[in-house]
Order: structure tokens, then C-alpha cells, then sequence
């Protein structure tokens, strides 16, 4: 014998036996009910996995050996010493020039700090040096290997984009007896 129960009552067996039952849904109600889910959905902060990854280790070193490694590196000279550079350019703002000096190289060591509004391009005895376009940032190099022990001539090829013009060199030289030597951009450069 089949026993047809009302909907209140399958709804109250359902609820007292904590199961679920199918019911048949008309399509207004599933879509009712999708809207509804989708809301709840939306209204929830949604929570991002979070990634991780353990460091690397790194090897340790002693006090030591990092002051040795430190005192190794390069130092560069103090280049607010000695004669100061002056800012250099040729007879028309908006031009392009090639500054020339030659000098002797016979030294220990020499490093070379430039800077040019706005761009220069330097060469040693023919060989490229450098190129840079920051004026803001001077470019610094040991220019020591790559000196002649006799005659040297430094080029410095430079132009304007617009505004002030300018280009300012100072090559620091020490000798083998500590003694230093500067050249620096001044009314002697050859155009």
C-alpha cells in the first residue's frame, strides 16, 4: 500500500532526520535560489591561499674574513681633493664637441670621475671608455690598465638635448711614491 504524504509533513521528517530531501522545485524557485546564493557569495570576503617558501641559507662567514673581503674591494679616491674640475662646453649651446688632453701615464693608479649635460661618450688613447646620459649620476672608473706609461690622450665626445650645456671631468693619478696628480676639465682642453 503506498502512502502519498503531504509536503508540510516530508518537510518536518526531512528536518527531524537532518537529511535532505528532493523535493520537485519549480524553475522560478531554483532561480530564486541561485540569485540568493550568488548574493551570499558576493557579500563574503574572499580569502586569497597564501603562498610559501622557506629561504635559502646562506653559508656563514666570520667577522674576520668579511673585514679581509671588505678591505679587498676597491677603494676610489676622494675626489673632492686636489684641484676642482670646471664645467666646460664649446661656443653654441645646442652643439656636439670633441674635448681633447693628452697627459703622461706613468703612474700607480688612476681613477676618472665625469658627468656631462647630457651625454658624453669617453675614450682612452682610441678605445672606448664609457657612454652615459645622466648627468645626475657621474660615472666613476679605474682607468689604471688602461693607461700607456708614456703619452695619453682622452677624448670626450659630447652634445646636448636642450637647456644648460656642460661637461666636468677629474682624473685622479697617484704615483708609485703615493704622490697625486690631477687632470681636470678646465679652459687648456682642446675643441
Amino acid at each position: 500500500m503506498k502512502y502519498i504524504l503531504s509536503h508540510s509533513l516530508q518537510m518536518f521528517l526531512c528536518a527531524a532526520l537532518l537529511v535532505t530531501c528532493p523535493f520537485p522545485v519549480s524553475a522560478d524557485e531554483k532561480a530564486s535560489k541561485e540569485e540568493q546564493q550568488k548574493q551570499e557569495e558576493s557579500s563574503q570576503p574572499r580569502v586569497e591561499k597564501i603562498v610559501t617558501q622557506y629561504p635559502e641559507k646562506a653559508a656563514s662567514r666570520l667577522r674576520d674574513d668579511f673585514l679581509k673581503e671588505e678591505k679587498a674591494k676597491q677603494k676610489w679616491e676622494d675626489f673632492s681633493a686636489g684641484t676642482v674640475p670646471q664645467w666646460i662646453w664649446g661656443p653654441q649651446q645646442d652643439g656636439k664637441y670633441r674635448f681633447k688632453k693628452v697627459f703622461s701615464g706613468k703612474v700607480k693608479t688612476a681613477q676618472l670621475r665625469a658627468t656631462c649635460d647630457n651625454v658624453m661618450t669617453l675614450y682612452l688613447n682610441g678605445k672606448k671608455l664609457t657612454s652615459s646620459s645622466e648627468w645626475q649620476a657621474p660615472v666613476t672608473l679605474d682607468i689604471t690598465s688602461k693607461l700607456n706609461p708614456g703619452q695619453n690622450e682622452l677624448i670626450a665626445e659630447v652634445s646636448n638635448q636642450e637647456g644648460a650645456a656642460a661637461f666636468a671631468l677629474k682624473l685622479v693619478m697617484t704615483d708609485s711614491a703615493g704622490k697625486k696628480k690631477y687632470l681636470v676639465t678646465d679652459s687648456d682642453w682642446q675643441i
